[in-house]
Order: C-alpha cells, then structure tokens, then sequence
C-alpha cells in the first residue's frame, strides 16, 4: 500500500515534457473481466428521465443513518454554557461549529467556528484543529486566501496529516501547481512514515491523488482513487466522524464522470448524493444546496435545459432557505447558474434579472463580483440581446484586454471575447471596427487553435453567425471594397462550415475509428493526442479560476508554469497530430473539417446540377445558389428563425395533422407556402433555372419542410371535384421542374464524390 502511493505521486511529479514519453496505462483483458463480473453482481437502476420524479425527491426524507444525523443535530443545536471560562466557551464552539459543518450548515459553522478561534486566543494559546476547521469553512465559502492562511498556520503549530487535501485543492483553487505538487510529495513522505493504520489518513491520501489527478486531466485514474475514497467514507467508523465525507466525494465522483463523458452514470451518483444530503442535513443545508446544483450541472450538459432550470430555481431557494448570505460565493454561483441556463434557452430577459440580482447581493462582498463573476461570458451575451449595449461593450473590452495579457490572443477565452466584441460593434455601428474583430476571430473560431483547447460550439455557432449577418449587411456596400473582402464567398464559407461541422466531425471520428482497428500504431497516437488535449483543457481550466483570484493571491510563478504547461502540451499534441497525418493523411480533414469553397463545390458539381444552401440566423434567412456553371448567386431575406419557424410549423399542419377522417385534415396554405419560395428561390432562379437536379442544404427550420412543396407561381386552390385532393393536381410544385436531393451538409457533396 505504501510503496503503490509513493510510486503513484512520484509519477504525479514528472515534469510535463515528458509526459508523452511512455504508453499510457491499459487494463489488461483479466482486469476487464473482473471489473465486468463486479458490475454484474451490483444492481443497476435507471435513473427517472422524468424532471417532476425527480425534483418530488426534495420532498423526501432522503436515505441516511438517522441515529448519526441526530447526533450532529443536537450538538449543532446545543445553547453556550453561562459563566464559562474562555477555554471552555472556545471547546463549545469549535464543537457546534465542527456539527454545524457536518450538517451543511456553513453560516453558522463559520460564525461558531471564528467565535471558538477568538476564544483560544482570548485565553492565550492557538488550537491546529481550530484553524483547520475554520480553514475547511472559509475555503468552502470561497476565501481561498484566508484558508491558506489558516492551514499554514495549523501546520506551524502542529503538522498533521488531515491538512494536506485542503491545502492542496486551496493551492489548486488559486492556480499553483507547483506548491500543490510540493504538498502531494510531502503527504506521500508522511504516510510512508506512518506505520499504524488510520482508515482517516487512509482516506485523505485517496482524496490526494484525486485531487492531482483531477487537476491534470486523468479524469479514469482520478475515479479510481475516488471511489476508494468514498468506499472509506461509508465506512461505519468514518461515518460516524464525517458524515458529510461521503456525500461530498459521491459529489467529486459524478463530476468526475461527467468529465469523462459518462453522463449516465454521473447521473446515477448526482442523484444518490442528493437523498443522502437529504437524509442527514435536510433540504436547506449547504450541502443539499450543492448537491442539487451538481444535479442541475448535468442536466445542462445533456443539453436538458428546461430541467436544468428546474433544479437550478430549487438549489437557489434551498441555499435561500438555508439562511446563505447574499453577497456569498455560493448564493451568486447560484444566481449566476441559473442565469447561464436562461441564456442558453434564449430567454435573456430572464437571464438579465438573475444577473442583476446576483451583483445587488454582492454589494458587501464588490470585489470577489467583479473579480470571479463579471466575466462571464453568458452575461455579456445577454447583455447584447438586452440592448445594454454601452454596459456590455465596456466589460467585453475590459475581458478582452485582461484575457489577451493573461491568458494570450490565441487562447480559447480571448478569442470568444473579441468575437463579443465584434457583435457589440456591430450593434452600434462601428463596422470597421466590428469587421476587423470578426476578421480576426474567424479563422481561430474555424481552425486548429481552437479546438487544442476546448469545444465552445454554443459561442462559436452565435459569434460566426453575427458575422454572416455582418457580412450580408455589407455586401454590394462601399464598406465591403474598403476592407477588401469578398462578403459573398466569405459568408458562404461560413455558413458551409457552420451547417456541416456536426456531420463532417461525425464521418472524420467513424473513419478514425475504422482506420485505427487496423494500425495499432494510430490507435496508440490517436489515445495519446485525446489525453494530451483533456489535459490542456484541464490545466486550462484551472489557469481560469486562478487568475479569477485577486492580484495580490495570485502566484505569478505558479500561473507562468502553467502557461508553461499548456505551451508544452499544446507543441506535443500537435506533434502527436502531424505524425497521424503522415500515416493517415485523410486525418486532418476528418478531425478538423475546413470549410469547402463554392469554387471547390462547382468542380463537383455533374452537368444539369446546382447546389443551393440555405442558411438562418435570429435575423435574416441566406440563401446561396451555385450552378454548374456560371455565377454563384446570392439572397438575403428578413426572415428570421422565429419566423421562419411558425411559417413552417403552419403548413405542416396539412401535412403531419393526425385526423380521424379525411374531412379533418387541413388545407395546405398555397398562399403562405409561395410565399416562402418568392422570398428565397425566386430571387436567385436564373442560376438554378437550367438544372434538372438540386442539390439542397438547409441550416434552419426550414429543413422541416420539404422545398418541393413550395409552388413556383402564385396559385389559388380550385373547389374540390371528383376525387379526393384532385384539385392539388394542378397546383405548380417545385418538385414538377426539378428533382430535389437533401444533403446534410455542402461539404458531403465533396467528401462523398471524392471516395
């Protein structure tokens, strides 16, 4: 036991530039086996799909030992004793503080808790628990500095082994690998040196290696220590200590396999955390709180945003309950969350109101608001769609600035900002100014720099989009000439690439998949080039939340090696994708799609075909047409998704009505329906007039409609005779002129004649 954690935490340790240097771990086939006939023995229940099941769980009693959860309750209720000295007054409230945060109850822990410090030093001497205890509070509450703080203190006094984990995710909390990894090495020493079992130390070591684990990316080796961790917590005699432990690590356990993709799962231990929170603290304690918020988490990773919405309004009212203060870290990570799934429903209003409520209740605490939450980037969005546009432009510039010194002008986080930058321009009129930040946007938006860091299809989709919409508003303008760009060519290869980047990424990862059963050689690299970009998401994601620390907490060395990290990583990963292309040079365009070009797509165009591309954004509806040959032609309409959208759920009504008679099926809307092709096909019908076949893609409500029921000319419906529906015979289809064949993306015209 002891030589496998030095072992482990010596390969923590190995500097960065070599991490590629070896093969990564692999369960061999027994293991596998094993770890199939353990699952097997266990039962599997399906989580409810169902948000009303679920949110019925709050008002549960919840799952957990009943005669533990009293315990801490009447301790955490107890009344101070009367004309007691100050070492007794001291013990008093270090141990109704230690139930209250056992419980959940973090104002009060606090409050007891820096009450029993003041206490010990009233009489004269400094307790290591006490400034431990305090310190676990604090970094709860967010104040990782005065954590820190207090546990180097505790060390001083006396250096126990309970310490380390706090310190270490402290250190991680405000970017500083280095002192984390000094710490990791320290509290392998220690344990070495411990000869007498101790299931506590036991499980402060697995809550190590998962915390560097976890910090590093290695999100299937960090489970595996976590769930050792939480096997230690559920023990009876480590429970009776720390209730709160297990719950809280089948907290870290979800996350941890959220961050692994397996949603399912998480889901699965989101929501037992949850009815043990509920069961021993209640539904207004901290932990309840953090536990629906986890639950509500992955809810808005399943794209479930209605649900996620949901739970995010429970865990808000249960931290309000809970007696939470609003100027604290947790009651605005709350606001703001829910805030962040209204703005991915496109309910702005909704969002800004959250918003606004969580910087009024951080009025008391204005530095950790604008420091932590200001740059949000789902805020400032919405406050472009708010019309709050002077508001806006004034926090987009400023995080444009602080992220382009911080993090640099190639990083993921500067270049989503300066696309911002451009919409707010856009939106007040500055269009030399918002051409050249979407200009240089772009090409890191589509490219390789983007997708070495993280996916932000959500941001990347709203900021590409604007840029159509810029595009379109100066084509054929004098503004188009002075900054020389081709408005037309450049907006269609934006929309080409926007309409079929799901489906492209989509055949690139099936041909990888295929090609690597095949060459173990790829299969390996492939692995190697998957970690090394999980790992720079990981590093990266703690760089966020460390320069988010106010200046005088950050670690300039700490930060700089990280940045250091990243760099490494990024230069290796890109070596690792080089060599994949030399062996499999079809690699590149699978995994990173470029946009293809009307010049590419008329060479594969056959004679009688031409390719029309359809594309919506909130606004407009654009309309690109390629022939055979000749000019592409191009069609801007006011007609904007929502519109588009009830356009088209209308005239589906004649077509998918579910009647009980004939009689109960509608008539289809001619009128509505040529009104649709004289806005989009009509205008452009002299570059597809000639052709036999299109070649249709659709980026928009409108692929819910087949095109070849608009009629090409006005029509009014004759009186029906004769049979039924006989008076659509004469009704001048599209589908009567040309036939017409859906691709899901222009870009699979190419990859398909090219096989």
């Amino acid at each position: 036991m002891i030589k496998r954690y030095a072992i482990l935490l010596a390969a923590l340790l190995i500097l960065v530039s070599v991490i590629f240097s070896g093969c990564a771990t692999k369960m061999s086939l027994e293991e596998a086996k094993k770890v199939s006939i353990a699952m097997d023995d266990k039962t599997f229940t399906k989580p409810s799909r169902r948000i009303t099941d679920i949110l019925e769980v709050l008002n549960q009693p919840g799952q957990f030992d009943a005669k533990i959860t009293q315990q801490f309750k009447a301790r955490a209720a107890a009344l101070p004793p009367t004309k007691a000295d100050d070492s007794t007054m001291a013990a008093f409230y270090h141990d109704r503080g230690e139930a209250a945060r056992e419980l959940g109850q973090i104002k009060q822990a606090i409050d007891d808790l820096r009450k029993a410090l003041a206490y010990y030093r009233k009489a004269g001497s400094e307790n290591d628990d006490i400034l431990r205890h305090l310190a676990i509070v604090e970094q709860q509450a967010g104040n990782f500095q005065t954590s820190l703080d207090l546990l180097n203190r505790a060390r001083e006094i006396r250096d126990t082994f309970g310490t380390y984990d706090h310190l270490i995710n402290a250190y991680l909390q405000l970017g500083d690998f280095e002192k984390a990894e000094k710490i990791s090495s320290e509290s392998a020493f220690q344990y070495k040196l411990k000869k007498n079992k101790n299931i506590s130390r036991d499980a402060h070591m697995e809550r190590i290696i998962y915390l560097v684990l976890e910090a590093q990316g290695k999100y299937v080796e960090a489970e595996y220590y976590e769930r050792r961790g939480l096997a230690l917590y559920n023990s009876q005699s480590l429970k009776e200590i720390r209730p709160a432990g297990s719950i809280t690590s089948r907290i870290s356990l979800s996350k941890n396999l959220s961050n692994q993709g397996r949603r399912m799962e998480a889901e699965i231990e989101a929501r037992q955390a949850l009815l043990e929170a509920l069961g021993h603290a209640g539904a207004g304690s901290d932990i309840t709180g953090k536990a629906v918020e986890n639950l509500a988490r992955l809810m808005l990773a399943q794209g479930r945003l209605n649900d996620a919405e949901q739970l995010g309004r429970a865990g808000l009212r249960i931290l309000e309950a809970s007696g939470v203060s609003p100027d604290s870290n947790l009651m605005c990570n709350a606001r703001m969350f829910l805030g962040d799934v209204l703005s991915q429903k496109e309910d702005y209003a909704g969002a800004m109101k959250h918003y606004d409520l969580a910087r009024a209740g951080m009025k008391e605490n204005r530095y950790l608001y604008e420091a932590k939450f200001i740059r949000n980037i789902n805020l400032m969005l919405t406050l472009l769609k708010t019309g709050r546009k002077d508001e806006a432009i004034k926090i987009i510039s400023d995080t444009y600035n602080i992220n382009r010194r911080r993090f640099g002008e190639k990083h993921l986080a500067t270049i989503r900002i300066l696309g911002l930058l451009g919409m707010a321009n856009a939106m007040s009129g500055h269009n030399k100014e918002a051409y050249y930040n979407f200009a240089a946007a772009e090409p890191a938006l589509i490219g390789r720099e983007i997708r070495n860091s993280e996916v932000a299809n959500k941001f990347q989709h709203i900021i590409l989009e604007a840029y159509i919409d810029f595009l379109g508003s100066i084509h054929n303008m004098p503004q188009e000439k002075e900054f020389g760009v081709n408005a037309l060519a450049e907006s269609f290869r934006i929309a080409n690439y926007l309409g079929g980047q799901t489906i492209q990424t989509a055949i690139g990862e099936s041909s990888v998949r295929a090609a690597a059963a095949y060459d173990p050689e790829l299969a390996d690299l492939a692995r190697k080039e998957q970690d090394a970009n999980k790992q720079i998401t990981a590093i990266q994601a703690v760089l966020s939340n460390a320069l988010m620390a106010p200046a005088d907490q950050q670690d300039a060395n700490a930060i700089k090696t990280m940045r250091a990290s990243i760099e490494t990583l990024t230069k290796a990963r890109n070596s690792i994708l080089d060599e994949i292309v030399k062996r499999f040079p079809k690699y590149a365009n699978f995994t990173r799609p470029q946009p293809t070009t009307a010049e590419v797509l008329q060479k594969n165009l056959h004679r009688g075909e031409a390719l029309i591309s359809i594309f919506t954004t909130d606004e407009k509806t654009y309309v690109w047409v390629i022939p055979q040959q000749g000019e592409m032609k191009f069609v801007s309409a006011p007609l904007g998704k929502n519109e588009q959208a009830a356009i088209v759920n209308h005239l589906r009504e004649a077509l998918d009505p579910s009647p009980n008679t004939f009689g109960d099926i509608p008539v289809f809307d001619l009128a509505t329906a040529y009104k649709l092709y004289s806005m989009l096909l009509k205008p452009a019908e002299s570059a597809w007039s000639n052709a036999k076949d299109l070649l249709v893609t659709i980026h928009g409500p409108l692929g819910q409609l087949p095109l070849s029921l608009l009629p090409t000319q006005p029509v009014t419906l004759a009186n029906e005779k004769g049979e039924l529906f006989a008076n659509y015979r004469k009704v001048p289809w599209l589908i009567r002129k040309v036939s017409i064949t859906v691709l899901p993306a222009a870009s699979a015209l190419v990859t398909l004649r090219s096989l």
